[in-house]
């Protein structure tokens, strides 16, 4: 029988420790430097299930921000230099940097906005239509409650998904630890008898 308590003394043992520990350290500092934030972001937009959920909430999140701004009265660049720092995805929040810079060139948002291929379709319509007849913010409001009604069912049904996953790992730990308390109370047992 294996000696647990000896084999997570050893020397040998730490090993899967250190690395896990150094890659978690250096996927940090990379996430800090702008090329990785803005790779790292990129991959976070593509990944399967959660990366339609992240676009459809910084999409919210831009254009609620924005809306209320353009309601409020604050010119348009103004708007995007404050939305392009509220959005947490870089890749995003550079498209909108880009819009603003085709915007002081004479070009319209929604062009500027659809031209990256960042933006949802249907988003970049609305902001159309909310820049020909003249209603820009409170278009933008719509396509805001549009996509927050669409983030939050989806996030409901991913949490009833990772519950079970949650449980299944929780009880592997629980599990490891009563394992580990108790075989060497047995190897001792089997010594005595």
């Amino acid at each position: 029988m294996v000696n647990l308590s000896k084999f997570l003394r050893s020397p040998k043992a730490l090993i899967p420790v250190v690395i896990f520990m150094g890659t978690v350290f250096g996927f940090r500092q990379y996430y800090k430097t702008p090329p990785g934030r803005l790779q790292i972001d990129h991959i976070l937009l593509k990944m399967p299930i959660f990366g339609d959920l992240n676009e459809k909430s910084a999409v919210a999140r831009f254009c609620r921000v924005f809306g209320t701004l353009t309601r409020s009265g604050v010119p348009i660049l103004q708007c995007l230099d404050i939305v392009q720092q509220t959005i947490p995805n870089k890749v995003i929040g550079n498209a909108v940097g880009n819009a603003k810079e085709a915007i002081l060139e004479g070009g319209m948002l929604s062009v500027a906005i659809g031209s990256k291929n960042v933006f949802p379709m249907m988003a970049v319509q609305m902001m159309m239509i909310g820049e020909e007849t003249g209603k820009l913010d409170s278009m933008m409001m719509k396509v805001a409650d549009f996509y927050e009604d669409e983030v939050e069912p989806a996030v409901k049904a991913l949490t009833s998904v990772i519950e079970p996953l949650m449980m299944v790992g929780i009880a592997f730990i629980v599990g490891t630890i009563l394992l580990s308390m108790y075989l060497p109370m047995f190897s001792i047992f089997d010594q005595i008898a």
